[in-house]
C-alpha cells in the first residue's frame, strides 16, 4: 500500500474511464483510466474521506471483474 493510505476515488469522476483493455498475461474488457482523478488518501485508517489529503492524477486505476472463486 501507498505510503499516504489507501486511494479512494472522489465522488463525481464519471468522464475519467473508456471501455478498453485490463492486464497483459489475461487481458479482459474493463473501464480503463483515460484522464486525471481526483482520489483521497486514507493515511488515518478512519475510512472518512473528510480531512484526507487529495490528490489528482493518471494512476492506472481500471475498473475490471473480481473472480468466481469458491
Amino acid at each position: 500500500m501507498n505510503r499516504a493510505g489507501a486511494t479512494r476515488i472522489a465522488f463525481g469522476q464519471y468522464k475519467a474511464w473508456k471501455v478498453g483493455t485490463h492486464g497483459n498475461s489475461q487481458p479482459h474488457e474493463a473501464l480503463v483510466q483515460v484522464s486525471p482523478v481526483l482520489v483521497h488518501r486514507d493515511l488515518n485508517k478512519n475510512f472518512i474521506r473528510t480531512r484526507d489529503r487529495v490528490f489528482e492524477g493518471l494512476f492506472g486505476i481500471d475498473q475490471h471483474h473480481g473472480y468466481d472463486l469458491p
